[in-house]
């Protein structure tokens, strides 16, 4: 049974040019993860101005990767999901997304549920590993365990939303964040400025806006008539397509996880600094979001756009669309590095104005920043590769060059040196690893590997 085509905020990228196919993805995309990311952002700059430095840590660093490393995971594993699905919308199988988009709710509810009560009751342990500085102990762990509370309605908006772009929709996503992002931003001024709440009132604002979020993002999915929609009756675990969005999701989400593990390792690093050094840390991080949405928004989009290519079997389209993201990429990387360059200092004080944290976060970006160009290629051929349903490999490689080489170089080169600027120098080493990795094997893939199209002869692939 064909797919149902017609709906004006689905896109089709089997058809049309290429570029603009990609772009008219990627702008909607690119403003999702611009309001996602502003959650935490509105919750440092606020926390940071009127609650002081020690609250900026514990809402941004000393959080930020244990925070990370679930979420992260989770997202990761949503490309499971999406690659399924728009697999199986390119090539019009209706029955197919039905399956697989009930199953994937069911299986992120399942995993939302164990993911909440499992950081509440371990928040704690998990700060002391990473060596939290213990100033920094007791408000941590609160806006941890209550940003925990709205871990279940985080998923399964990140779920419903992969979802939607699965078959071309990124424009809701973007306005449902738009609009719990700005009401994040108002319960943020009257918990933590008029209430003095703190912490607490920043990871409230975050939780009630995360709950908004998802009940958006499903009310869609309950109210089309378009074969991706939800039906009560539906509801059930599919272990053929749970196989296949796990086959693809796992290794995903493993790799996600090796990167944040890798960058927990970093963190405990930088802890050792003081906290001066994690408040710059926390600054500096935020402004590197700027590039991670860009770089993360066009590999999300070309995963969509191999995915439903490849499913039609649309080869030659998808190798067309790999190098015309690669050269946006790398366009963006290179103005990327100089506007965040040129401005680094006025960018820092957005979020704090003391002097110190300043210095220090300007090193930073000093260091990391010109390498910006050694990253790009790795976006690109992992979301192409994801898109054709390969995904352990990719991790594999990021096993090697990413988390490995960082792990080694911080328990290696950085205590015998005791330097911060040695210690950034393993991000721009990690990312020129990767990106030869990626390319050579997806040279190899394309080459040798690539079956005619994601289902032969009207055969499933992955059976």
């Amino acid at each position: 049974m064909l797919i149902e085509k017609g709906k004006k905020s689905d896109i089709d990228m089997t058809e049309g040019v290429i570029y603009r196919q990609i772009l008219r993805f990627f702008f909607p995309l690119l403003g999702s993860s611009f309001f996602q990311q502003l959650y935490n952002t509105a919750d440092a700059v606020i926390v940071g101005h009127y609650a002081g430095k020690i609250a900026l840590s514990a809402v941004g660093s000393s959080t930020g990767a244990l925070l990370s490393m679930f979420v992260g995971f989770f997202i990761s594993m949503t490309s499971g999901a999406a690659v399924v699905v728009s697999q199986y919308y390119g090539a019009r199988r209706n029955r197919d997304v039905r399956k697989t988009v009930h199953t994937s709710i069911l299986l992120t509810l399942g995993i939302g549920i164990a993911v909440t009560i499992t950081g509440i009751l371990f928040t704690p342990g998990m700060l002391r590993i990473i060596g939290t500085p213990d100033e920094l102990m007791t408000v941590s762990a609160t806006y941890m365990r209550i940003f925990f509370l709205g871990m279940t309605a985080n998923l399964l908006y990140n779920m419903s939303a992969a979802i939607l772009r699965a078959v071309g929709d990124s424009r809701r996503p973007l306005l449902f964040l738009m609009l719990s992002c700005l009401i994040n931003i108002a319960l943020d001024l009257l918990f933590v400025v008029k209430f003095r709440m703190g912490v607490a009132g920043a990871a409230y604002a975050t939780v009630i806006c995360q709950i908004i979020s998802a009940s958006l993002a499903l009310f869609v999915l309950f109210h089309t008539d378009a074969p991706y929609g939800l039906r009560w009756k539906e509801f059930r675990i599919s272990p053929h397509h749970a196989a296949k969005i796990l086959r693809i999701g796992l290794p995903s989400g493993a790799q996600s996880l090796m990167y944040t593990f890798a960058n927990v390792i970093v963190q405990s690093g930088i802890n050792s600094f003081g906290t001066d050094t994690v408040a710059a840390w926390t600054a500096y991080g935020k402004i590197d979001l700027l590039y991670w949405m860009l770089m993360a928004s066009l590999g999300t989009s070309i995963m969509t756009f191999v995915g439903q290519n490849y499913g039609a079997g649309n080869i030659e389209r998808v190798r067309r669309g790999v190098r015309i993201s690669a050269l946006m990429t790398t366009t963006v990387s290179i103005l990327s590095s100089i506007v965040v360059l040129v401005f680094s200092t006025p960018l820092l004080s957005i979020f704090t104005n003391d002097p110190d944290v300043i210095r220090i976060g300007t090193t930073m970006i000093h260091m990391i920043t010109p390498a910006y160009i050694t990253y790009n290629l790795i976006e690109v051929f992992t979301g192409a590769l994801r898109g054709m349903g390969e995904s352990f490999r990719p991790l594999l490689i990021s096993l090697g060059s990413i988390c490995a080489l960082r792990i080694i170089w911080m328990l290696t080169v950085v205590p015998a040196t005791a330097s911060l600027k040695v210690l950034t120098l393993c991000y721009p080493l990690s990312w020129l690893t990767a990106s030869v990795g990626y390319f050579l094997y997806y040279r190899h893939f394309m080459r040798i590997r690539l079956p005619s199209s994601a289902f032969p002869d009207k055969r499933d692939y992955y059976r």
